[in-house]
Formats: structure tokens, sequence, C-alpha cells
């Protein structure tokens, strides 16, 4: 293409004004300053054969430049195919007669249907057996008032002090689960640390279902390679764990374990049919300090309750009544995480006064259920629930008027302790169906908010029916399990008492690791940048590569719950809006099976690299689930339309001789394939495991196939037979190899093949030394790694398990799902480079930005090549430096008057596809960083000229750093005077009384073994010490919508030349040319120092979006298609609901010792928190 100037591109400095005349009195001085540098740089010495630009101005060289490019291109291609032993690896294949398979994806998928329709259909007739046999046991059951017997406490597993009445258990780590220290002969009991171990109804609910220890011995028995957890949740709040576990907790008084099977999102789904609720709040002015307080906090648990197939909406109400989201007016919205956030968030806005109008505020809840949308209801259980101090009537012309047939229930929780009389709230709530509560502390929240869900499951118990109802995906509490979801079905009280009341005593659930998914739809054989995935009736992903993961408290969990498919498979073009229009969604949830195909923004890397690509999704659902999945496979390399896509096969036996062909080199296996099941034979990893396989001989074919996935362990040891002859080309003795790494700095080889396998050697600089370790004597488990690409989000991690190791390869020994090798097998035949970006992951201590890795893709076959391998080096940056330089003075005709990037007047970068930079010849620290930001009007000058192409894109899944706490003045000034002395001195006395108090807590804690929840054991947060925080201690980040912009470069032309007029009111030449067979750019700027070219921004950063009002709106507006759940029990027309509340009396006494220490413990969390506060207004 012919060259071209481009002057005045960018917006120079206004004419006439200050900033002008300093620019030009500036830039005068430099030029009177600096003669010597403005001779070099823009001098008018002749320069003959086109090698200048500008007429007689010696500019950089573009003739020499150009060739550079094409040299460097043609250099990096040559020493990474030579150094990488490209050659050897595919001399290895061709040698064994690598064959070309065609996968037809649409038979593949239906079989996967197939067994993933087994596999539930196994879970739940697990259920059954386990919620059969429990009605029965509970039937028979004798109810003994002054039981005493002992068990296996989950929390106290060595069976505690002689007074605990707990007996001891034995447990032994099995890697079944994942090494976990389980007991298969018993169950392990875990109570809630706001519920007496010792009371007679936890005791007698843990004597009549310690019987299901024998049909959890049978299930384990039935389905042992997949069954992880079963368990059985108690309306009185005790859970039955098996295989028997020791619960993991702090004793950390500030960080109790808060965990309550109860409010477990499957024992809720369980327990009742979907529901419509909206929530009346009382902002009228007796509202106020801790009843406002407590008032919120009930909402909040309340919400908390919900899940993604329930509906709701919360209204306040004074004088008048007001939806609490103006955005959300007159319409139920979905109770998804996001919707209930922000809720959470707006009811810290709300200022009470005024009086309570209920005949404004309860007839717009009844006309808002009354609403029949077609998806904006679960069109089931109707509730609502009134958050108050009191109400003086039962209004029961009102609910004449709108709920004559009591379908709608009615919900009262009253708040403050100095309440004594709610009969018109007692009215209100039992004429309608409902309950009442008296809520006098913060700790009573939990407690009694948790029971109208029981309410609401009567109709289901009147009707006998065992619904079996799916949990979305989530993080498991005991975090060796990983990513579950969970088949659940309630308990009923099958006893004669239960009459017409209709009687829920509890949940038992199976969970099912979504990795077994993952397992069964076999992803290792669908090739490069293919993955699979699956979703619920919602749309939201139960297993998805993209669904990310941040660490809490040392255990992995995902950022966000509930991720919808459309966040994670965006179509190009799409605009940026919530909820968009997205046809493989709505095809999945519908359960369709068959194709889809589209064109979409490939994200890797960690999110800092983008591309677009096609893919092909082939999809089906899972019967007796709300499952469907997928599987994407790029169309391209291995997809050439209309055919099916290929891969290669290649099959060997396992034999003895086998061992020693891992052994030429360091070496490491997929960790997230399923090559064996290496726990059937109690090794700590599948490594170890394939090792000892491998030296055994005469193993019995059955005994692979029971314990092996037998086409992908044949694959393995084929690859590895195939390249491992190029650890020996590795070590060759060849003296142009050992001038190769020593010149070029290479410090590492590598070969990652299709089959899983990793092989890797490091060089000292002067070549590479033989230190081959064996699986077994590595320092790592290959099971155990995780890539920064790849965020398995199914796979478990272990609380002690190391995130970052000391080699590169142990972290990505993924192979085909690494992101080089993605990128190496799009780039065809041209090398590729990457550079190690200081936005990823930590990086391994034997890799840094210094270096960077060059990498081939080896195709094989006959007809159509398809990708085998990977083969690469590591280099050192500075090697490349040189290297440029070195061509760089090559190329110059003249070397006197050419200049390129050999000279200090030119800064040469060599970036990526995806605007990374590998070399910064003037400053070497600049690699790996983003080019607008050292660069960035010339990178805005890249995109206007379309060389990269711009994507703004927004993460639903951002972690925002939160900023650090300012430092706040010391509350207790020194005193100075007689009434600063008096201060001082009743400070003094209330602190002592405090400090009393909190110790008869601990007091009453200690000798009664009787654990409460205070309000901070409900809501604990980080706490300030003497009013200062710690400044040690960052607050951590927070969930949000980010917004980053990522750039790709698919820029086929040679060169481009141009003139940037630049803001700093000078001009800067621009030189931009093709690295061939290379995914390089070369861009070369003269005026380094003399032309700032840096004023604006451009950079890959992510940032919190920041929404207007309007678009607030819009996004928690929308709504996307889902499939409601097809159950429903909302009404029995018999139900007895007589039992609707418990009236409290000051004269009332405690019935037992018990009800006396909930007493003691409640004044005991009173007194601290009053004389907290006398403590304060003293000060």
């Amino acid at each position: 293409m012919g060259d071209y100037h481009i002057y005045g591109h960018r917006r120079m400095g206004g004419g006439g004004g200050w900033d002008s005349c300093y620019c030009f009195i500036l830039m005068t001085m430099a030029m009177l300053l600096l003669p010597g540098l403005i001779v070099g740089d823009f001098g008018t010495a002749g320069g003959g054969g086109g090698e200048g630009l500008g007429g007689g101005s010696h500019h950089f060289s573009e003739n020499s430049l150009v060739a550079l490019a094409e040299k460097l291109g043609s250099r990096l291609h040559h020493i990474t195919k030579l150094a990488s032993g490209y050659d050897e690896i595919l001399k290895g294949f061709s040698s064994l007669n690598v064959k070309v398979n065609e996968i037809d994806p649409v038979e593949e998928l239906k079989n996967i249907g197939s067994k993933l329709t087994q596999m539930v259909k196994t879970k739940v007739v697990a259920v059954e057996r386990l919620v059969d046999f429990a009605e029965e046991s509970a039937r028979s059951h004798k109810w003994l008032p002054h039981i005493n017997i002992s068990y296996y406490n989950a929390k106290e597993p060595d069976g505690g002090n002689q007074q605990s009445g707990f007996e001891r258990i034995d447990f032994h780590k099995d890697p079944r689960f994942h090494n976990d220290a389980v007991n298969f002969q018993a169950s392990t009991v875990h109570v809630p640390t706001n519920i007496y171990s010792r009371s007679v109804s936890v005791l007698n609910g843990v004597a009549w279902s310690g019987k299901l220890d024998q049909l959890f011995r049978y299930n384990f028995k039935e389905d042992a390679s997949l069954l992880k957890s079963q368990y059985f949740c108690s309306t009185d709040g005790f859970q039955r764990l098996y295989p028997g576990v020791k619960w993991q907790f702090s004793r950390d008084p500030e960080k109790p374990d808060m965990y309550d099977c109860r409010m477990s999102n499957w024992f809720i789904r369980a327990s009742s049919s979907p529901k419509d609720m909206v929530i009346l709040l009382d902002i009228s002015g007796s509202m106020t300090g801790l009843r406002r307080d407590t008032a919120r906090k009930t909402v909040i648990e309340i919400m908390s309750t919900l899940n993604e197939d329930d509906f709701f909406n919360v209204i306040t109400f004074k004088n008048n009544a007001t939806f609490l989201d103006p955005c959300l007016n007159e319409s139920l919205v979905q109770a998804s995480e996001m919707h209930r956030k922000r809720f959470t968030q707006l009811l810290l806005n709300q200022v009470t006064q005024d009086f309570a109008n209920y005949t404004v505020a309860l007839p717009l809840a009844f006309e808002l259920l009354a609403q029949n949308y077609t998806n904006r209801t679960s069109n089931c259980n109707k509730a609502i629930m009134i958050v108050t101090d009191n109400a003086p009537l039962a209004f029961e012309d009102i609910c004449q008027l709108y709920n004559a047939d009591r379908h709608v229930r009615v919900f009262g929780y009253i708040v403050g302790r100095e309440v004594t009389e709610y009969d018109g709230m007692t009215e209100l709530a039992c004429n309608n169906r409902g309950f009442v509560s008296h809520i006098k502390t913060m700790a009573d929240v939990r407690d009694y908010v948790e029971e109208y869900y029981q309410v609401m499951g009567r109709p289901m118990a009147h009707f006998g029916n065992h619904t079996n109802t799916w949990t979305p995906a989530y993080w498991h509490p005991r975090n060796v399990i990983g990513m579950v979801v969970t088949a659940a079905q309630p308990v009923f009280n099958r006893s004669a008492d239960a009459g017409s009341k209709g009687s829920l005593i509890g949940v038992a659930g199976i969970d099912i690791p979504t990795e077994d998914f993952v397992r069964l739809m076999t992803p290792h054989k669908w090739g490069v940048g293919s993955y699979v995935f699956g979703v619920n009736h919602n749309g939201h992903v139960i297993f998805h590569p993209h669904w990310k993961l941040t660490v809490t408290d040392e255990h992995p969990v995902p950022i966000q719950n509930e991720v919808d498919l459309s966040e994670l498979e965006m179509e190009v073009d799409t605009p940026l809006v919530y909820s968009p229009p997205h046809e493989l969604r709505n095809k999945m949830i519908d359960q369709l099976s068959g194709s889809h195909r589209m064109t979409i923004l490939r994200l890797i890397e960690g999110q800092t690299r983008v591309y677009e690509k096609e893919y092909q999704y082939y999809i089906t659902g899972v019967a007796g689930s709300p499952f469907s999945v997928g599987v994407a496979i790029p169309v391209g390399l291995e997809l050439p339309p209309p055919t099916k896509p290929k891969v290669t096969h290649g099959t060997r036996r396992p034999r003895q001789a086998d061992a020693q062909v891992f052994h030429s080199t360091d070496w490491g296996i997929h960790p997230n394939w399923f090559y064996c099941n290496a726990t059937a034979a109690k090794f700590p990893n599948v490594t170890v495991f394939l090792e000892d396989l491998l030296v055994k001989s005469g193993l019995p074919a059955d005994a692979l196939d029971l314990s092996c996935d037998k086409e992908l362990l044949e694959s393995l040891l084929f690859d590895a037979k195939a390249t491992q002859s190029v650890g020996d080309y590795w070590f060759a003795d060849k003296k142009e190899h050992s001038d190769l790494y020593s010149l070029h700095g290479i410090t590492m080889c590598f070969a990652s093949t299709r089959a899983g396998l990793t092989r890797w050697e490091e060089s000292d600089g002067s070549g590479l030394t033989r230190n081959v370790r064996s699986a077994n004597g590595a320092s790592y488990s290959a099971d155990m790694a995780y890539s920064d690409d790849y965020i398995n989000a199914s796979a478990p991690i272990s609380s002690n398990m190391p995130i970052a190791t000391k080699h590169y390869f142990e972290i990505h020994s993924q192979a085909v799902d690494e992101a080089w090798y993605e990128r190496t097998v799009n780039a065809g035949p041209d090398v590729t480079i990457s550079v190690v970006l200081p936005s990823t992951a930590a990086e391994p201590t034997n890799i840094t930005t210094e270096m960077f890795m060059a990498s081939l893709a080896v195709f094989a076959g006959q007809a159509v090549p398809v990708p085998v391998a990977v083969a690469g080096i590591f280099m050192r940056t500075s090697a490349l430096m040189d290297l440029i330089r070195q061509i760089s003075q090559e190329t110059c005709k003249d070397p006197k008057t050419c200049i390129s990037c050999h000279s200090p007047v030119v800064t040469c970068y060599l970036l990526d596809e995806n605007g990374y930079v590998v070399v910064d010849t003037q400053f070497a620290e600049n690699a790996g960083k983003f080019f607008g930001v050292i660069q960035s009007e010339v990178m805005e000058t890249l995109l206007d000229w379309r060389i990269y192409k711009k994507y703004e894109l927004i993460d639903m899944q951002g972690m925002c750093p939160s900023v650090r706490p300012q430092k706040k003045a010391h509350p207790h000034p020194i005193p100075t005077g007689a009434g600063s002395y008096l201060r001082s001195f009743i400070h003094t006395i209330f602190a002592a009384l405090k400090l009393l108090f909190d110790s008869l807590l601990r007091f009453v804690v200690l000798v009664s073994g009787f654990a409460f929840a205070a309000e901070e054991y409900y809501n604990y947060e980080g706490k300030e010490v003497n009013g200062t925080f710690e400044e040690k201690m960052l607050p951590p980040p927070y969930k949000c919508d980010a917004e980053y912009t990522l750039f790709h470069s698919v820029w086929k032309d040679r060169k481009l030349v141009a003139e940037v007029g630049c803001r700093f009111n000078c001009t800067k030449n621009v030189g931009v040319f093709k690295v061939p067979t290379t995914n390089l750019l070369l861009v070369a700027l003269d005026s380094p120092r003399s032309c700032l070219c840096n004023d604006a921004r451009v950079t890959t950063e992510p940032s919190e979006a920041h929404y207007d009002e309007e678009e607030v709106c819009a996004k928690y507006s929308a709504f996307p298609y889902r499939r409601k759940p097809t159950d429903c029990f909302s009404y029995y027309k018999e139900e007895d609901y007589s039992e609707c509340g418990r009236p409290w009396s000051p004269s009332s006494a405690p019935t037992s010792g018990v009800d006396a220490l909930h007493r003691l413990s409640a004044l005991t969390i009173v007194l601290p928190y009053f004389f907290t506060i006398l403590l304060k207004a003293s000060v």
C-alpha cells in the first residue's frame, strides 16, 4: 500500500492561548539547547534510496523497518521450530500412524443426555428411599420427655468432656472425598450454634434419625463412585451427615459457626412450593432506634429465604404506602441475588415518621398479588409479610374484600421487646392462614423468620406430595466437595397426631458435584477451544469454564451465585444491556435438543484477551431435572463446515515398559480430565495412580475398564510414546543447539498434546540440563493445578491446596484448555508469542515478565491435518531486544543516516494481537503492559486506522477494590479540666460494668454448654478497635459490575506509516509493520523525548460500572425468559391453621431450665449493649 501522512489527526492545543504560547516557548528553548538531538532526529542531510520520509528530513528508515520485521519473523519462526523439537514431535506422531476420526456431536449429545438422565434418576431414587424410611422411623418413634442419649457430634468428634453426652468417632482420609477425613460406618450430627445440642427435641430427633445410617450405607453401596453427601435436616435444626465428617469451624468467638441447614436453599425449596410475596415494612414514627434496625434485619432475613423461583416486592408504609424501589412499581420481581442485594441497599435509606396507615398498605399488597403476569409471578403460594411494632385491628373488612377465600396468607412480625400486646396482628394473621411472631431482639430474627415456610408447606404435607426439588449450583459448605446441585424432598409427619394440621419434620437431600456432570460429558473429546456447560430452567449456569471463583477465608467460592448464560456467551455486536435476547439460552431453558450457531466474543486468559469466533453449539435436556447441557465447538480448523468435528485418535494399550516413556522429561497431565478413577486404588492423585498402573504387568482388561477412561488413557499413552524422543532431542549434543540456547536466552522447552500431556525441560542458559522428576518425586499434584483461563468451578480445591507453585507448568498444565494452546492453534503455521501479563494470576517463580513464550502448533493427519500438539520455548526478553538491534543494524544500508530500532531517537515496540507489549527497546520494564498505557494517543490512532478493534465489555462477575478507610481521630482525647476528669471516671465505671457482663456472658456459655447467637453473630462485620480501623487490613474487594475494554488485531496489511498530531502541540511519525509468520506488530515511533503523546486514557483495566437512573431502572426491571416449576401446592381447604402464633405475656414464667437459660442469655446480650450506649454517652 502507498505511504501517506495524516496531519493534525489528534487535536492540537488551542491557538492563541497561554497554553499554546507556553508550549511554543518550551519547544523553542529545546531547539536552541539540544541542536545535536534535533539534527539527529530532523536533520536535513540527504538520504537517498527512499530510506527517509518527509523530503530531506531523517525520520526513521521505512525500508529498514520493513526488512527488520521480515527477518525478525523468519528468525523467530526458525528458532522456535528448531529449539522446541517441532520436527521431532511431528515425526513421532507420524511414525505411530495417528488417525483422524470424525465425531457426530448430535449422536454424542444424545448418548450423554441418556447417561445424565440415568445419573439423575439414581440420585432421585436414593432420596426417595431416605424419605420413606425417615417418615416411618419418625412415626414409630415414641417421644421421650426425659431422654438422655449420646451421639456423634460433628463439632466434637473426640467426644468432648464426660458431661457433654457425645461419643468419640474416628475418621480416615479417603481419596474418593479428596482426602477428606470421613467415616463410612456412621453419620455425624451438626447442631447450629444457637440451638442447645442436648435439648429434648434435638435428642428425640437424633434418636429416631439414627436409623437412617443403614439407608445411607445402602445408597453409598449402590452408587459409591459418585455419591458424595447424603443428609437429613430436621425442623428442629440439627442435620445428620453421611458419611460422618468432622465439621470444620472456627472457635474464635468473633467468628462463630453460623451454618443452619434450615436456612439452606435446598431446605427452603423442598419445604414449600414457590412463592409470591409482598413485604410490608412499617416506617412510621414509632419504628425508631432498635425497632427500626430489627425491622430492617427482619426484612433482609425474609428476603434471604427467597430463591430464583420466588417473586416478591417490598412496600414501605406510614401515612402513605410506596414501593421501596421506584424502578419496580406495581409489579413483582424475581427473587434473584441481584434484586435481593438491591433491596438490601435501599433499606438503609429509610426515614421513619408519621403514623402507620394499614388501610392504604394492605389493599396495595393484595392488589399486587392479584395481578397475574405471564412470567412475573410463580402463580403458586401468595403471602403478605407485615413487619411492624403492632397492628391496631384485624382489618377484617379489607381482608373480606380482597382475600375472602384466604388464598393469601398473612404473616406478622412484631418487633420490640417492650411490646406486650398485639392482639390485632394476631387476629389478622390467624384469620388469614398465617402466623404471628414477636421478635424481641436481633438474636430472635432468624429463628422466627424461618417458620413461615413451614406454614406454607402445610398443603404439600396434606397432599402427601414428595416433590423432588433441585437447587442451582452452589459451593458446598464442606469445601472439599466443591460446586454441587442438590436433589431434596420433604419429610412429613405421618403420625396420628399430625391430623389436619399438616406437619413437616425435615428435608432429606443428596448432593451431586457438578464435576460429575462434566465427567459424563467427556470434555477431552471435543478439541481445542471447545468446552462443556450446563444451565437450569432460569437460564443460570450450573457449570461453565467462565464462571469465576474468588478466595474467601482461604476457600474458593463463586463471585456470583447466579450467573446467566447470556453473560458468558456474548454474541458479537450485542448492545450492552441487561438480559439481551438470547436464542441459545431460551432453547436450553426449554430443554430442546439440537444445535445453534453464533459468533461470540471469546474471552480467554482471565478475561485479558478477546477475539471474535464462530461457534457451533450442541445441546440436550436432562430428563427428570430442570437442567440442560451443551458443548461449544469452534467453527474453523477443527470444524470445516459443513463436515463433522475432526479429532486425532491414537491408541496404545498400557504395558510395563510404558512407565519409562514419561520419564524422558518432566511431565504432567490435565488436572481436570478424568483419566482414571484414582480413588478406587487409594492413590493421592491420578498421576501417581497412572505411574503405579503402568509399572504393573499383566493388568486385566476389565480392571482397566473399571477404573479408567479407556479411550482417554490409551490416547495419553499414545502421545507419551509419540513425544518420548523429544527429550533426547532437547539434550542433543550438537553445537548448534548449545549455541542456540545461550545466544537467544532460551530458558525452557516444552510440548503439550491433545490428550492432556505436557512435557518440559529447563535450561541453565548455556543448554538444557537433564534433571528428570518422576510423578512420585514431583513436589506437586497434577490433579490440583488450575489455570487462570479455564476456571473450572466444578473442581474442588481443598483449603490447604497451594494456589501458586514453583513452576509454570505446575499451574498451566491444562494443555488444550490453556489460552496459549488455543491461540497457537488458531494461528495455524505461524509462531505465537505470549507474554506474562502482570494483571493475571500470581506469577510462577521460574517465569517472569522478563521472559516470553514462543510456540508452534503441530498438525498431523493425511487428508485433513488436525492439531495434535503445541511445541514451544521460553526466551528472555533481553535476548529478543538484542536480536532486534542486531537485525536493525544489518538492514540499514548506511548506518550513519539510517534510523531504525537500534537508534536512540526511535522507540520500537513489539505488540501482540491484543496490544500487549512484548518488547520496548527503550524501557525493558514495559514488557507485559498494555500499549495504550504507555502510548495512549498512538493507540487511539491505531484504532482509528483499524489496526486494532476495540471491544467495550461489562463483567457481571466483577470484583472492585475497596478504598482504605481513613483513620479516625482518637475517640478519647486527653482529659483537661474537672469536668473532663469526671467524664473519664464515669467512662471507667461503665467500662468495668460492661466487662463484667461480657464475662458473665462467656461464663453462661461455658458452664451450660448452650451456645446462643447474639446480634453480631448474625451480622458479623469487621469491627473497629478504639474507634480506629486496623491500618494493616484493607477492606476486601466487593462484588460489582465492572466495565473494561479489550482489543484485538486481525490486520493483514504489510505496513502503514503516517504522521500523528499529539495533544502536546507536536507531531510524531508512527510506523506499523506486520511481522510475518508471527502474531506480532512492529511499531516504531520517533521523537521519544521531544514529543510526549500520552494525553489520553486507553487501558484494559476494569473499573466499576456506573449507571444513570434510566440505566439502573432498565437493569433491575428487565425480565429474562424462564420456565416455571410445574408442581404447586398452595391451598388445602381442610387445613387446620389454629396454630398461628406465639403470644407473649410478661407474667408468663419459664417452663423449663432451657427456657430460663434463654432468658438469662438474652439478658447477657442486652445489658452489655446497654452499657455500651452509656459508655459512649459518657464520652
